[in-house]
């Protein structure tokens, strides 16, 4: 989900709203389901769309991430002797096989006082792979993609919570947190 940035200091939102300066990205891959990785040093550029879709439909919003892949380090079909992002080798062996899988992938700012701010939260999809510039799109949506595929099969009734208290349990009953 793409995060409204709520409770910044005047001061951390002019940082966030100038075009270069004050930060850097940060972007954070679970490849085994467990821990997060930093992958930041591969990414060349970022693309976030917000769609709004007044039909009813959901519509989830998504994210591309080019990221360097000069040694094939996000090919699909490239296995390694064991899985080690350390060294780039982020599929693993042919039988975790992780770039094949939905992946939790996890988007955001560090502001020059080391202060983190989250962009993006979400799931990479799909991979592909320029192999003429030596690059790879990973094409993320955020976590609604995941919610909405769920059907719950009962109805829920929340009475006197509050509304992020039922948004968080229905996300933790579609299996997204």
């Amino acid at each position: 989900m793409f995060p409204k940035f709520v409770g910044l200091s005047s001061e951390q939102l002019s940082k966030l709203k100038h075009p270069s300066l004050y930060k850097a990205i940060k972007v954070q891959v679970k490849f085994d389901g467990t821990s997060w990785v930093d992958v930041s040093p591969y990414v060349k550029a970022i693309k976030i769309t917000n769609d709004i879709d007044l039909s009813g439909h959901v519509k989830a919003d998504s994210f591309n991430i080019t990221v360097a892949n000069l040694n094939n380090e996000w090919a699909k079909t490239q296995y390694w002797d064991k899985y080690d992002p350390a060294a780039g080798k982020f599929n693993g062996t042919q039988e975790e096989a992780y770039l094949s899988k939905i992946l939790p992938v996890a988007v955001s700012f560090i502001l020059d006082d080391f202060s983190e701010i989250s962009l993006a939260v979400g799931y990479i999809t799909d991979i592909t792979e320029n192999t003429t510039k030596k690059t790879a799109t990973l094409r993320c949506t955020d976590i609604l993609w995941k919610a909405a595929k769920k059907k719950l099969g009962e109805t829920f009734v929340y009475v006197e919570k509050p509304p992020d208290f039922a948004i968080e349990d229905l996300f933790l009953r579609c299996g997204v947190f």
